[in-house]
This record gives structure tokens, C-alpha cells and sequence, in this order.
């Protein structure tokens, strides 16, 4: 792709790399679940890095293009992020939430931390629980435990998604889904 970029002149060049900007979007919305639980550092980045630059570069140029007012393409093309990073976050957990309701399977996990977080507006504490699936050990995310009702090495319930175990919830801390569950 890198010899395909460096062949092409300038113009050509820009519109290869929207066209790969826009792949690579589109290929992360229909795509994207398993960057979104996965626990590598270098992943993790992935989706913000298309949200926050990827796509705010692509709407520039496409704006630019459509307008010839950089003034206003660049506005909306910082402004976008501030209403597609959230609106992106809610969406997700709406699917992540819907896969556990649909594939979702509870099982006993072992809580490995649990700490203080020291932050600006923090729920108090947070916790993170292990579990076993497909023989495999996983772990959950940080939950808060805003009660500090548990403690290193309590057995809590954790729900996980049998097409996806990195997509999993404590169910203890998370009450609303436990009632959709029984529903």
C-alpha cells in the first residue's frame, strides 16, 4: 500500500489516502468489536486515533473540496469528534450491551484487583475480575465498586459474549443489565 502511496502524484496521492482513510472507517464500524475489547496497548489506540484524526482529516478534505472554505471545513472538521466521539461511545456499548443480552453467558470470576482511584469525578473504587472461557483466562475491565463491597479474591458473577469473551460485564456491579437478563 506504502509503494502504491509513493507511485501516484500529489493529487492522486490525497485521494488514495482519503480513499484508505474511508476503507479503513468503514472496515472498523462493520469490523471493529474485537479492537474495542482488546486488551493490548497498541489496539486500544486504534479507535480513537480513526474518531480524533482519521476521521476529522477526511471530512477536511472532503469539505475543502466540496466548499473551496477551508475557514468552515476546518471548523466542522474539529468540531465533529466533540459529536461523533460520544455519539460513537454510545453506540458501542448499545451493541456491546445487546451482544451479552444475545450470546451471553454468566460464569464465576475471581476479583485479582481492586483499588482506589484517585481521580477527578471517580466513582470511588474499581475492581477487575478473571474468568475462564473456552479455556482460556480473560480478564474484565475496571468496574467501579462505588459501595467497596468486594475485595481481592471474592467470587462475583461475570457475564461474558460467547462470540466474543473480551466483551464481558460484573453483573453484581452492573444491575441494570442483571434485570434485563431476568426479563
Amino acid at each position: 500500500m506504502i509503494i502504491l502511496l509513493l507511485t501516484v502524484s500529489g493529487k492522486q496521492a490525497k485521494q488514495l489516502a482519503d480513499l484508505i482513510i474511508l476503507l479503513l472507517l468503514a472496515g472498523f464500524l462493520v469490523y471493529g468489536e474485537p479492537l474495542l475489547y482488546s486488551k493490548s496497548p497498541v489496539w486500544r489506540w486504534i479507535p480513537l486515533l480513526l474518531v480524533f484524526i482519521a476521521l476529522p482529516v477526511l471530512l477536511y478534505r472532503t469539505l475543502k473540496w466540496l466548499s473551496q472554505r477551508t475557514d468552515i471545513a476546518a471548523i466542522i472538521a474539529l468540531g465533529a469528534p466533540l459529536l461523533l466521539g460520544p455519539a460513537f461511545g454510545l453506540i458501542m456499548e448499545s451493541r456491546s450491551e445487546r451482544d451479552l443480552l444475545r450470546h451471553g453467558i454468566t460464569t464465576p470470576g475471581t476479583v485479582v484487583e481492586h483499588w482506589r482511584d484517585h481521580s477527578k469525578g471517580s466513582a470511588g473504587w474499581l475492581l477487575v475480575c478473571t474468568f475462564s472461557a473456552d479455556g482460556r483466562i480473560y480478564r474484565t475491565f475496571s468496574e467501579a465498586d462505588p459501595a467497596n463491597r468486594y475485595a481481592v479474591g471474592d467470587t462475583l458473577r461475570v457475564l461474558y459474549s460467547a462470540r466474543n469473551p473480551e466483551n464481558s460485564k460484573i453483573l453484581e456491579l452492573n444491575p441494570a443489565l442483571e434485570a434485563k437478563l431476568s426479563d
